[in-house]
């Protein structure tokens, strides 16, 4: 009786976490929509090193004249927060 109860909580975990993970408010980002914020953040002369999917939208790291920049994009990949990273932030995180 125990395993079947066992086996029935699996079960309905792992759908509940399936249903969560297809219908979260995260967008995809995908290898399409990764190229399009790369040709989007380009044009702007930024030189994008990461993409990644994060608050309902998108997140960038980037550098531009030597300077890191963390940029948020919407969904809808308007530019909504660019943020230049300190180097003394970096330092601190390595300490």
């Amino acid at each position: 009786m125990k395993r079947i109860i066992a086996l029935s909580l699996a079960i309905t975990t792992g759908a509940a976490m399936a249903y969560a993970s297809e219908n979260s408010a995260e967008p995809a980002l995908d290898d399409a929509k990764a190229v399009q914020i790369t040709q989007l953040l380009e044009g702007e002369g930024y030189d994008v090193q990461s993409i990644e999917a994060e608050d309902g939208g998108y997140e960038a790291y980037a550098m531009k004249d030597g300077t890191p920049w963390e940029i948020e994009l919407a969904s809808d990949l308007t530019i909504t927060e660019t943020e230049a990273q300190d180097d003394e932030d970096e330092d601190a995180d390595h300490d």
